[in-house]
């Protein structure tokens, strides 16, 4: 770690100082005395007799590191010397620490917590779907209420207000590169954020409580490093969350082209707590009007979230995975209409299955699922909502034969020509079961006008309502030649 002359000069700032810093870059690692006659190093701190080399500010101390300097007015030189020698080791130290715990592959909370304890402010580490990775610090943030700290509970997610608050503000943030102010509409406080970007993913944000108005250049300087001891700790203990491994047995099962034997696959998913009995469902996510960048985002979301469940992009849209003894369906279903808020990403979803060799059959049900969702406006749909309709369609795309029933054909011309509604009686009537009420219900008409028709339409037409398989053709022939949605 370098530091900076920010820093320097805010560990001297009950020394009554004039700071003259341009660059301010984190540069130095070691101080010296300052001498007419030095050389100067980059990476050194000069400290000196301030009438030496300014005759118009006797009596002081000065600072150097380049361009950069500051001014101690309150301090004898060995003072401020001794003051440097003394911040430089402590950060430095600090440093070193994170550093070898992180090689010895500590938590992700620890080195919040060394990094709350440097900088005297609250710590968190947010994943992309709003789960808390890590939280340092609390103590050090008393604008914010006990109330809404107790609610940044580590593994958790945020309550759900505060996931629509932060999704609607962080909108047009989320491929920051660079820190940015954000004001926590709910908490009542302002952070100091930055996007954590993994292999061109958003990870999460990593942010930390402002205290004041402003943040000095000495709590960005010092957060960049907290940073990039994130990053590093990811490094070395967070590569394992990719699970390429799993993800290439999920792609050959997924194409039809593993090649490993079902002995193979189920040795390999209990290692991973998957059972061959386990039920499992499929579902496809896509974005409606294409890859977008809030489609990637919203994705890695998903795949943070739900870390029980295998997400994995396939031919241009996101295949999920979900053993539902590790997470019930109707949880995820609860769930991702939040993380998906304000997107136009729409998922479908397969009927239950077990067998993952299977599963190319269970892809083009989510498909199908997915495509009803899209053309019905819903976010999410179910294969089991749509086998109706796509049926129907298919039937209609493909049949070359017209197979209308002729006594159907019969009631449509009597309706034409007398303005009767016989046809659309029947055919409620037969979708509705034969039930009078919810039939009657569901034309809006009297329960006594439903019966004179049924028995008009018995008198008029040859049709025997009691036999099982003419309502089943009768309900055949409704599904392909009328729009009748059930």
């Amino acid at each position: 770690m370098y530091l900076s002359m920010w820093i320097l000069a805010e560990s001297l700032k009950d020394h009554d100082i004039d700071t003259h810093i341009i660059s301010g870059e984190m540069c130095i690692r070691n101080a010296s005395l300052l001498f007419s006659s030095d050389r100067f190093q980059p990476h050194t701190v000069y400290v000196g007799l301030s009438e030496d080399f300014i005759q118009s500010m006797p009596g002081m101390v000065i600072c150097a590191n380049k361009n950069d300097y500051f001014i101690v007015r309150n301090g004898t030189i060995e003072e401020v010397y001794q003051k440097i020698l003394e911040v430089i080791d402590y950060y430095l130290e600090w440093d070193l620490s994170v550093r070898d715990r992180i090689e010895e592959k500590c938590p992700l909370q620890e080195v919040a917590e060394m990094g709350a304890e440097i900088m005297h402010t609250l710590i968190g580490i947010m994943n992309a779907g709003f789960i808390m990775q890590a939280v340092a610090g609390k103590e050090y943030a008393p604008q914010i209420s006990a109330e809404n700290l107790n609610e940044l509970q580590l593994k958790a997610g945020l309550p759900l207000p505060h996931v629509t608050a932060y999704t609607d503000v962080l909108r047009n943030r989320l491929n920051a590169k660079t820190p940015y102010i954000f004001e926590e509409p709910l908490l009542k406080a302002r952070f100091f954020t930055q996007n954590i970007m993994i292999n061109g993913w958003l990870w999460g944000f990593c942010f930390f409580a402002i205290p004041g108005e402003t943040v000095s250049e000495k709590d960005r300087q010092l957060f960049h490093v907290l940073n990039g001891q994130f990053h590093r700790w990811w490094e070395r203990s967070g590569m394992q969350a990719d699970r390429p491994e799993q993800n290439n047995v999920f792609l050959g099962l997924l194409d039809g082209t593993s090649v490993m034997s079902k002995d193979q696959v189920w040795d390999f998913f209990t290692r991973i707590g998957w059972s061959e009995t386990d039920e499992k469902h499929l579902c496809v996510i896509r974005e409606r009007y294409g890859n977008s960048l809030i489609y990637s985002r919203l994705i890695h979301q998903i795949s943070q979230t739900f870390s029980d469940c295998y997400v994995l992009e396939h031919e241009g849209a996101v295949v999920l995975i979900l053993n539902t003894s590790h997470l019930p369906l109707e949880v995820l279903t609860s769930q991702l209409p939040r993380i998906l808020h304000g997107s136009e990403i729409h998922i479908g979803i397969s009927y239950p299955f077990r067998n993952l060799f299977h599963m190319p059959q269970y892809l083009e049900q989510a498909q199908i699922a997915l495509e009803a969702a899209f053309q019905k406006n819903r976010r999410i749909c179910h294969c089991r909502e749509c086998a109706v309709s796509y049926t129907r369609n298919f039937l209609r795309k493909t049949q070359t034969v017209n197979l209308e029933d002729p006594v159907c054909k019969a009631i449509r011309r009597y309706d034409k020509e007398h303005g009767t509604e016989y046809l659309t009686t029947l055919q409620t009537y037969i979708m509705e079961e034969r039930s009078i009420q919810r039939t009657a219900a569901a034309l809006r008409i009297h329960k006594n006008t439903l019966l004179y028709r049924i028995r008009r339409l018995t008198e008029e037409f040859p049709l025997d309502l009691d036999d099982r398989e003419e309502r089943f053709r009768l309900i055949l022939n409704f599904l392909i030649y009328s729009d009748y949605e059930p």
